[in-house]
C-alpha cells in the first residue's frame, strides 16, 4: 500500500486547505486600505432615518432583527425609546464605515451610489411616518371635537 493510501486517499481526494486569515481583511472583500476614503463620506443618512432596513440591507441581521424585536418584546419596547436613537445615531455616524466593512462594494463611488438610495429611501419613509402622524392628530382631534359636541347634547349644555 502507498503511503498517499495510507494518508486518507490520493492527492487528487483531499480537500485542498483553507486560505490563512489576514487580520487585516474585511469580511465584504473591500480593500481595507480604502476604509478611510468611506469613513471620510460623513453622515448616513439612509442609516439615521432607517435603522433596521439599513442594517438588514447591508448584512447585519442579527443587529436589524434585534433591534426590531426589541420592539414587540413586552417591557423592552420602552428600552426600545432609548435604544432607537442611539442607533440611529451610530448609524448616522458609522454607517458609511459599518457598509464598507460589511457589505461588498466595487469602488467607494459604488458606496456613494448605493448610500444615496438608502438616503432617498429613508427620506420617503420618514415623509410618511410624519404624514401618518399628522393625519392621525387630525383624526382624533376631529372625534374629541365631535365626542364634546355629543356630550354636550347629552347632558342638555
Amino acid at each position: 500500500m502507498s503511503q498517499e493510501h495510507e494518508a486518507g486517499g490520493s492527492v487528487a481526494e483531499r480537500e485542498p486547505e483553507p486560505a490563512p486569515w489576514r487580520p487585516h481583511e474585511l469580511p465584504s472583500g473591500n480593500d481595507p486600505s480604502l476604509l478611510n476614503a468611506a469613513r471620510g463620506l460623513g453622515w448616513n443618512w439612509g442609516g439615521f432615518l432607517v435603522p433596521y432596513l439599513w442594517l438588514l440591507g447591508h448584512g447585519r441581521v442579527s443587529l436589524g432583527m434585534s433591534l426590531l424585536l426589541s420592539t414587540a418584546i413586552p417591557f423592552l419596547g420602552m428600552l426600545h425609546v432609548v435604544l432607537l436613537p442611539i442607533a440611529s445615531i451610530l448609524l448616522g455616524l458609522n454607517g458609511n464605515e459599518m457598509a464598507w466593512r460589511h457589505a461588498p462594494y466595487r469602488s467607494v463611488a459604488d458606496l456613494v451610489e448605493r448610500e444615496r438610495e438608502w438616503t432617498r429611501w429613508g427620506w420617503v419613509c420618514a415623509a410618511l411616518f410624519l404624514a401618518g402622524l399628522v393625519l392621525m392628530l387630525l383624526y382624533v382631534l376631529y372625534f374629541m371635537e365631535e365626542a364634546m359636541r355629543v356630550a354636550g347634547d347629552f347632558y342638555g349644555s
